[in-house]
């Protein structure tokens, strides 16, 4: 899977990530410290180190592994950012279906040709879109 870097009008991607795990975070919409810190902190634990295909579109994203899926609407995504201790990894924040409870998913870039610099500018772009989409509803 080769991952295009998209331009500024396109809002959707995909590539292969390693997905490390989720932590969950206090009722914060996010931030960079936050993102640092669950990295951190799975890294600590022992991270499932699970092969997945991460894709980004306007309904959300959708994480892939062999026999599962898991759809993290767009209304739910609240911050998406990089790991400010690595830049091979970054982080999306969603809240869990309760508006104050939040979870903190953690990604590692795989190989050199699906930066995942690409991945969080096009997340960042989709949670945009959506919201100014919601504005002018």
């Amino acid at each position: 899977c080769l991952l295009v870097l998209p331009e500024a009008h396109v809002t959707e991607t995909a590539c292969d990530l390693m997905y490390l795990g989720s932590v969950g975070v206090a009722s914060s919409p996010g931030s960079d410290d936050i993102i640092a810190s669950c990295a951190h902190q799975l890294k600590m634990l022992e991270p499932l180190d699970t092969i997945i295909t991460f894709e980004a579109n306007k309904e959300g994203i959708v994480l892939k592994e062999r026999y599962t899926m898991r759809h993290l609407p767009v209304a739910c995504l609240t911050y998406c950012g990089l790991d400010i201790g690595n830049s091979r990894c970054f982080g999306v924040v969603a809240h869990t279906g309760d508006p104050k409870s939040h979870s903190c998913h953690i990604f590692e870039e795989l190989k050199a040709n699906q930066p995942v610099t690409a991945m969080v500018l096009c997340v960042q772009r989709i949670m945009k879109q959506s919201k100014n989409d919601s504005i002018h509803e």
